[in-house]
């Protein structure tokens, strides 16, 4: 006890930072200098004091009662709308579990006995309220309230013209990072190696090209990352590699950026040798910007989130341009808040943000195709409707 009263929690494996999202064009080299390291993959200790009462047979379980309720408090918070409540309903459970990993420390206020013997303890709770967010995350309640976005991962075009094979290769391994950490977390991924290589070449910058990729490949997000990789001394029969990369986040349909922040590795020196410390130097700064950088975005998105949950639209067999306003009408009808991202050759997209349900969604809009003959639905996918006119 560090203080009269207070009791700090020991962290769990429930605390730590769940959650990431990349597609990512990665280029080796191509910063000036290593930074100065910093403390790893940084946790987001925003933290959230309530206080609450418990109940129970003993003084044990009364506080037991008080910790999960402030966790219920402060997931009531993070989670907020109708259809993340419905999804939280399923993992809840899980959450619970490990109510006390969520806690940092606590200060019993009060205890007592009731009239019926019921004991009651009342504390004052401080509560880490990135780690819920994070393991939210993981469980996918807050990716379904954003439409479960798609990530791609790919190396910039332009990062593998003149660079060494070992440096391709260190390439590669830095993506494979992230496809395991994506995966890992439960985010929807497009691997770079099954797209074909029949796909025609984008033109524009190296930006251009990986956002113009990342759309071909239905991605609703793609990351560039920028690494400088190198050996920094030799202490006997140790040599030493160290690692910085920089993340930065941008929105496919828009080409927004979301987020971006940097990740650095120790120096490292393995007795497998240099290579084995190079490997090691670019996941653990790759990890490291990843983890930094999903926390942004999350935050970004849960704004975004405020408006309703973000629908890709799609329509198809478009005859004139009378046709492709009635149907934006109908769409400005039916949501909150309507963005066009494309339009031409028959089709359009667009970015719809309802707090409706997705059949309920689409009956309205079918509903109010009527004013449209041949409105048909196509294809329905998580946070993704086709439309097409016949």
């Amino acid at each position: 006890m560090d203080q009269a009263g207070i009791r700090p929690v020991r962290p769990t494996a429930a605390m730590r930072g769940l959650g990431a999202l990349v597609a990512a064009g990665l280029v080796l080299g191509t910063l000036p200098a290593i930074a100065a390291p910093r403390p790893l993959a940084a946790q987001d200790t925003s933290e959230r004091a309530v206080t609450v009462e418990g109940r129970g047979e003993t003084d044990e379980q009364a506080l037991k009662d008080a910790l999960r309720k402030a966790i219920e408090e402060v997931v009531g918070v993070l989670v907020t709308s109708e259809s993340e409540v419905r999804n939280f309903a399923g993992v809840s459970d899980r959450i619970y579990a490990h109510s006390e990993g969520y806690v940092r420390r606590y200060e019993i206020l009060d205890k007592y006995r009731e009239v019926d013997g019921v004991r009651v303890v009342k504390a004052r709770v401080q509560v880490t309220q990135g780690a819920i967010a994070d393991d939210l995350v993981a469980l996918k309640v807050l990716q379904m309230e954003l439409g479960n976005p798609k990530i791609l991962a790919i190396l910039d075009p332009e990062g593998e013209q003149g660079l060494a094979l070992e440096r391709a290769a260190f390439s590669r391994l830095a993506l494979d990072r992230v496809n395991h950490y994506l995966s890992a977390k439960g985010f929807d991924y497009v691997d770079a190696a099954e797209l074909t290589s029949t796909e025609p070449t984008a033109t524009g910058t190296a930006l251009e090209r990986a956002r113009a990729v990342a759309k071909r490949a239905g991605a609703d997000v793609f990351v560039t990352i920028a690494a400088d990789l190198r050996e920094t001394r030799q202490s006997g029969a140790y040599r030493f590699a160290r690692a910085s990369v920089r993340v930065s986040a941008f929105e496919v349909s828009t080409g927004r950026g979301l987020a971006a922040d940097s990740g650095y590795s120790r120096e490292l020196a393995l007795k497998s040798g240099l290579e084995s410390s190079k490997e090691a130097a670019i996941e653990e700064a790759v990890g490291d910007a990843i983890d930094r950088t999903m926390r942004l975005v999350i935050q970004r998105w849960k704004a975004d989130a405020a408006k309703g949950r973000p629908f890709r639209i799609g329509v198809r067999g478009i005859r004139d341009y009378a046709q492709q306003r009635a149907f934006t009408a109908i769409l400005e009808e039916v949501g909150r808040e309507l963005k066009l991202e494309a339009s031409g050759d028959g089709t359009a997209s667009y970015t719809l943000w309802s707090r409706e349900e997705a059949a309920t969604l689409i009956d309205r809009i079918l509903t109010k195709g009527g004013k449209l003959k041949g409105l048909h639905l196509h294809k329905q996918e998580q946070g993704r409707v086709e439309f097409v006119l016949r």
